[in-house]
């Protein structure tokens, strides 16, 4: 996995990415951090969130994906927390991300992801860090590391 300083959403949008993959809570809320600047940079993505928490309410979705076709690409909901707040689970993002590479693992494409479940989630680096490595291998995966 490489690392790159910068802002994930500015990225996706001069067409670094094909994908870019950020960490939500299960409760159709997208109001906090990276969520929230997705939210407002592609309104569809939070209303597909929305729309998802009616087939799958709550809790169903944890561990899950959603990826979302925008103009800039596409972008993939994981649920790795339940609740809002610092409730990153390592398990629900392990599982994600085995989803995320079910879907694009045979395709060649760019995948931007932020420290997900680090931060608002309340996890360490250093125990997601060695989670979306292995979960990832082989994929063109980019961390972007927020420049704010």
């Amino acid at each position: 996995m490489k690392t790159v300083h910068g802002d994930l959403l500015a990225l996706l949008h001069a067409g670094t990415f094909d994908v870019i993959v950020h960490g939500c809570n299960c409760m159709a809320s997208m109001g906090g951090g990276l969520a929230a600047q997705v939210a407002a940079a592609y309104p569809e993505v939070e209303e597909a969130d929305r729309e998802y928490d009616l087939q799958r309410p709550g809790r169903l979705k944890a561990g899950t994906i959603l990826p979302v076709g925008v103009e800039d690409g596409t972008v993939v909901n994981a649920y790795t927390q339940v609740m809002g707040g610092p409730a990153a689970e390592p398990g629900l993002i392990k599982s994600a991300f085995w989803k995320v590479r079910a879907l694009y693992g045979h395709e060649e494409v760019r995948i931007g992801i932020p420290r997900i479940g680090c931060g608002i989630g309340g996890l360490e680096w250093d125990d997601v860090g060695p989670i979306l490595e292995e979960e990832l291998e082989g994929l063109d995966v980019t961390l972007v590391e927020y420049d704010g």
